[in-house]
């Protein structure tokens, strides 16, 4: 996995997603959401689920359900799990608005993100299906 930067780790995360079947459950079962990063030093990218699809968009939306704010490095760490959310969160190294339970539940999805990078879910679906 090539991943220079956030668009390109959420791109990743994207691709993977539609082919998990845990990860496809989860999204479907969470509803609609908005996931807003602001990228310090970047571009911003939103990340947006609608009927368990999942839509990246570059720039800003209005009202998003949760706002992470990092540096771009940071959040391409936190999405690929190389650095958990709790650990960069006491640094100072990440902002987050919006439900703790919200955010506990995008964190819980990209646990799944990586077990699959990681070759541990065996539960890949044909989209086409």
């Amino acid at each position: 996995m090539e991943v220079t930067n956030l668009w390109d780790a959420l791109t990743e995360f994207k691709n993977l997603a539609i082919k998990t079947k845990s990860i496809q459950q989860q999204l479907e079962s969470w509803g609609d959401r908005t996931i807003q990063f602001i990228v310090k030093g970047g571009e911003d990218c939103t990340l947006s689920i609608r009927k368990g699809k999942i839509i990246l968009e570059k720039g800003k939306k209005a009202n998003p359900d949760l706002t992470f704010t990092a540096l771009d490095g940071h959040l391409v760490n936190l999405i690929t799990g190389q650095t958990d959310y709790t650990s960069m969160d006491i640094i100072g190294d990440i902002t987050f608005q919006g439900k703790p339970a919200e955010k506990n539940r995008f964190i819980a999805i990209l646990g799944l993100f990586v077990d699959a990078l990681l070759g541990e879910s065996d539960e890949y679906v044909n989209p086409e299906e």
